[in-house]
């Protein structure tokens, strides 16, 4: 009897044909997903627009000192969601349907209350809010690199590919940590 991963697999053998697919090209995840974190901050805004009880109740005000203090504390905060799809895909997470169904909630969810929460304070601050998120765009690039890693290791991306991944959201992480910290009005 040969191993499976050298048999030809029969029409109806789903699972041999899935693991014959090769893997999608490097990045393609990462435009979709960029993509979807604004589409749901933007939904996000208009919610906060029309129900602006449903946006956290205290308005903009400093309270970042910019420190390195700031920006590690930033940076580590942020890493902790960051890290989910990556932590998901090293421990195997791609391997069971019931895995991965909770692998794809648990990134979903982490995603969408996120971009859902800044969406709300945007529409409830409007441009109040703007000197407080200059490190926007960079911080959503992180959250869809962390994304799109979900998306590549549920689909068999190569290990290299995770930690090119890890390294790019990392990087952006730490770049977005930082224009928080110095770029953001500074309390007292």
């Amino acid at each position: 009897m040969a191993a499976p991963e050298l048999t030809h697999p029969t029409i109806g053998d789903r699972r041999a044909t899935a693991r014959l697919k090769p893997h999608r090209r490097p990045g393609s995840e990462l435009v979709p997903a960029l993509a979807a974190v604004w589409l749901l901050t933007a939904v996000g805004g208009l919610v906060g627009l029309v129900a602006p009880g449903l946006a956290p109740g205290r308005g903009p005000h400093p309270t970042l000192h910019g420190t390195l203090a700031d920006a590690l504390s930033i940076l580590a905060t942020n890493l902790r969601l960051l890290l989910v799809p990556f932590a998901l895909g090293l421990l195997g997470f791609r391997r069971s349907r019931r895995a991965l169904g909770f692998g794809d909630v648990l990134v979903g969810t982490v995603v969408t209350l996120n971009a859902i929460q800044v969406g709300l304070a945007l529409g409830r601050y409007g441009m109040r809010l703007i000197p407080y998120i200059p490190q926007l765009p960079v911080e959503w690039l992180a959250l869809a690199l962390s994304t799109s890693a979900w998306i590549s290791a549920r689909h068999g991306a190569p290990p290299r590919a995770l930690r090119t991944g890890a390294l790019l959201t990392f990087l952006a992480a730490a770049a977005a940590a930082v224009i928080e910290a110095l770029l953001t009005p500074h309390a007292r």
